[in-house]
């Protein structure tokens, strides 16, 4: 991975730290009621023909209760790489990285929670082309997620997360296995 990529994934991490921060900081009430947690999920799918080449998924996610809604700041990236190459794309051609916004319900019981959140998101990366190497785009869409989760405890749980976005560039949807830490309840 070249600087200039390292420096991209900097401003972006720190963006979403940033945003997160904000956001913690002016929705906590004055009780203990304050509920929050964090989603990190993530998958690698091996292609079909048995090569040396992977798809992956990554998303980190904060999730919070502000008034009566949840509220979910995430950074997702999409991709694939190959041992016998250097690609960075993933089968479809497309590198993804999306920022989503979202506002959400949930689902709580003692041992699960089911959670569906919809909302903005800006969406940037790089597509294979015919002609060259890689094109790169940014656009804006809608994200979806869907978080399933059986919860080990009140502060932990895992499960499957189900996303999508609906872009300019090239729609997607896919799978993710979710570790959850946080207060929850």
């Amino acid at each position: 991975m070249d600087n200039l990529k390292r420096g991209k994934m900097k401003k972006i991490f720190l963006a979403v730290l940033i945003i997160s921060s904000v956001a913690v900081t002016s929705a906590q009430d004055k009780d203990t009621s304050y509920k929050y947690w964090i989603t990190i999920g993530g998958g690698f799918w091996p292609e079909q023909d048995l090569s040396f080449n992977i798809n992956y998924s990554f998303s980190p996610n904060f999730s919070f209760l502000s008034d009566d809604n949840f509220f979910k700041v995430e950074y997702f990236s999409k991709g694939g790489f190959s041992f016998s190459k250097n690609i960075e794309v993933g089968k479809d051609g497309f590198l993804y990285n999306t920022i989503n916004l979202s506002i959400g319900k949930r689902i709580l019981s003692d041992w699960f929670m089911a959670c569906l959140f919809l909302g903005p998101s800006y969406v940037f990366g790089e597509k294979r082309t015919p002609y060259g190497p890689y094109e790169k785009f940014k656009t804006i869409g809608v994200g979806s997620d869907i978080q399933l989760l059986f919860r080990l405890a009140n502060e932990i749980g895992i499960g499957v997360g189900l996303y999508g976005n609906l872009n300019f560039a090239n729609n997607y949807v896919g799978i993710n296995i979710n570790i959850n830490l946080g207060n929850g309840k």
